[in-house]
C-alpha cells in the first residue's frame, strides 16, 4: 500500500448533511464502487467531513477479496466522476435536492442561453445566493456558463452547443419579439414586422441585420428591399419550443 497525500473532501454548505447516496451518475457503479459508496456513507454518518485517505483505508480493511489498487483507481473514479466530489461530500443527486437549485435547472431548461440577471430576478433571490447555487451546479456538471461578448449565460451542461448563438440573441432585448412574429407569421416582409413591432425603423434594421449575419434568419430582397423574412431552418424548432416557455405556456398574449 503506497503512501499519497491525502485528498479532502470538505463540506462548506451547511444546507448539505445528506449521506452519499447511489443513483442517476450518468453511467454504472460497478459492484466494487458500490461497496466504496456504501462504506462512505458509512464514514459520513460518523465524521461528517469525508477523507479520502480514511475511506481508501476503510475500503483496503473491508473489501478484502479486491486489490488494494483496484480499490484505489474505484475511489479516484469516483471522485473524478463527480459521486464523490472534491469541496463536497454529497452525491451528484443530493444536489438538486435543494430546492433553489432545482429551481435554477427547471429555468435553464425552458430558457436556455439565459442571463445572470433575469435568472435573479425570475427567482426573486440576492445575486450571492444565486452565484453560489451556480458554482455548485456547475461543479457537478449540470450546467455550463459561456461568455459571450460581455456577457455570461447559462446553459444544460449537455445543451448542443452550435444552438448557443441562437439562445444568447433570442434574450436580447425586442428579439423574442421577432422571432415570435416570424413563427405565427413566416415571410413578413420588413414593413409588416415593422408595424407589428412598433419599434424605430433604425433600431429594427440594427436588430435584423445582427440576426441576419448570425446566420439566424434568412431573407428574400428584391430591389434592394427585404419582402420576405425567415426564420433559419436549423432554428425553428429550438424557436418554437422557447416561445412556448417564455410567451404561450405562460398565458401570455402572442
Amino acid at each position: 500500500m503506497s503512501e499519497r497525500d491525502p485528498k479532502i473532501i470538505r463540506v462548506e454548505d451547511d444546507e448539505e448533511k445528506e449521506p452519499v447516496e447511489t443513483g442517476d451518475y450518468g453511467f454504472q457503479p460497478s459492484p466494487l464502487q458500490e461497496r466504496i459508496l456504501k462504506i462512505a456513507r458509512e464514514l459520513m454518518q460518523k465524521h461528517y467531513i469525508l477523507d479520502s485517505r480514511k475511506l481508501y483505508y476503510a475500503c483496503a480493511r473491508e473489501i478484502t477479496e479486491s486489490d488494494n489498487v483496484d480499490v484505489m483507481k474505484a475511489i479516484d473514479d469516483l471522485i473524478r466522476k463527480k459521486v464523490l466530489f472534491p469541496g463536497k461530500a454529497v452525491s451528484r443527486d443530493g444536489v438538486l435536492k435543494n430546492e433553489y437549485r432545482k429551481m435554477i435547472i427547471d429555468i435553464i431548461k425552458a430558457e436556455p442561453g439565459i442571463y445572470f440577471s433575469r435568472l435573479r430576478d425570475t427567482m426573486n433571490i440576492d445575486s450571492n445566493t444565486l452565484i453560489w447555487h451556480l458554482k455548485m451546479l456547475q461543479k457537478f456538471d449540470f450546467i455550463r456558463a459561456e461568455k459571450v461578448g460581455n456577457s455570461t449565460v447559462f446553459f444544460e451542461k449537455f445543451q448542443d452547443k452550435s444552438m448557443d448563438l441562437f439562445f444568447f440573441y433570442i434574450h436580447k432585448e425586442n428579439s423574442a419579439d421577432i422571432f415570435k412574429h416570424l413563427v405565427t407569421s413566416p415571410g413578413l416582409s420588413f414593413q409588416d414586422l415593422l408595424k407589428l413591432l412598433d419599434l424605430p425603423r433604425t433600431t429594427l434594421v440594427r436588430k435584423l441585420k445582427v440576426l441576419i449575419e448570425n446566420g439566424l434568419l434568412a431573407v428574400e430582397y428584391t430591389s434592394n428591399r427585404i419582402t420576405a423574412i425567415n426564420i433559419s431552418p436549423q432554428f425553428k424548432e429550438a424557436c418554437v419550443k422557447f416561445l412556448y416557455n417564455m410567451y404561450w405556456q405562460q398565458g401570455k398574449p402572442d
